[in-house]
């Protein structure tokens, strides 16, 4: 798969997944009552209100739902024009149920309709889960071969696509920004020619490397955009890397022992279970420091797996 494809089929994921997360939306309005799909808000009851938010996520109408059957509800439009195809959240419940239902003579703050999604959410927990992931490795190494005056330069391109498996735990600091440690196995590759049998000590055109990491990453990561469908964020950090195994015919094997790395990324966790669970997918972009033999070496992530909120 060419690099052009893979960011091509990477962004198409994401444009699914984020249109299969969409909570709700209107689907007609009359006299002031409105018919919704409530599919992604399974926990939405009797007497509950909903926001109705444009295309470009402005909140326009507020609305009390007033009868459910399936996943199908009745809805006064009680603030606000609702019209159809308008996207749909849950208001969250400053004070309980119980109270706003009128079992206390306390009412409910009153909120603007003009709040962004993320000043009415709450503030998020801890998580963790797993990731499984596709990466594309290139690389550009420089090695010598012979000695003395038969000495000379070579240069070759190396490219690969491998699998790996992470663990990931996320760490709130705020509603905003958390810490995210990963860790686990990946496996990094690469095969290119030269015109002259350089590689293999002399002996071969085709050069080759297959390394695979014990992967160690900490991170931070800024949650830009959430609500009760989905979050999305934008992280960095650095990479640690422990060789299990590793061969070579073009690189140095005890260059490969260890290795780092800088990277960054985005993506968008997708909420399943009612907020207590998620699909996680995103992309990362990861940079290796030069050396002696490796003049420039990136990969490029494209990750998905499953996470619990705690």
């Amino acid at each position: 798969m060419s690099l052009r494809n893979f960011i091509r089929f990477g962004f198409f994921l994401i444009i699914i997944m984020g249109s299969a997360a969409k909570a709700g939306v209107v689907s007609q309005v009359k006299n002031g009552k409105a018919l919704v799909e409530l599919t992604g808000l399974e926990e939405a009851q009797v007497g509950d209100q909903l926001f109705a938010v444009d295309a470009n996520g402005k909140k326009k109408a507020l609305l009390k739902i007033t009868q459910i059957k399936k996943n199908k509800a009745i809805a006064i439009v009680e603030k606000g024009n609702a019209q159809p195809g308008f996207d749909l959240m849950l208001r969250p419940h400053p004070i309980s149920r119980e109270i706003r239902e009128g079992e206390s003579g306390n009412s409910q703050p009153e909120q603007s309709l003009d709040d962004s999604p993320k000043r009415s959410r709450k503030k998020s927990g801890v998580s963790y889960g797993v990731l499984g992931e596709y990466l594309m490795t290139t690389m550009a190494a420089t090695f010598t071969v012979g000695s003395g005056t038969a000495s000379r330069t070579t240069n070759v391109a190396l490219a690969g696509s491998n699998f790996g498996a992470l663990g990931f735990y996320d760490y709130p600091l705020s509603p905003d920004f958390a810490v995210r440690g990963l860790g686990g196995f990946e496996q990094y590759s690469g095969t290119g020619s030269v015109s002259n049998p350089d590689c293999g000590g002399g002996t071969t055109t085709a050069c080759a490397f297959s390394v695979t990491y014990l992967s160690l990453y900490g991170q931070g990561k800024w949650i830009f955009y959430n609500t009760s469908s989905y979050r999305a964020w934008a992280e960095g950090g650095f990479g640690y890397f422990i060789a299990m195994s590793k061969s070579s015919n073009v690189l140095s094997e005890s260059g490969l022992a260890t290795n780092q790395l800088y990277n960054i990324g985005a993506g968008m966790d997708i909420m399943m279970d009612r907020g207590r669970s998620f699909i996680p997918i995103g992309f990362d972009y990861g940079m290796f420091p030069a050396s002696d033999t490796v003049t420039k070496a990136n990969v490029i992530y494209l990750r998905a797996g499953y996470g619990w909120n705690l």
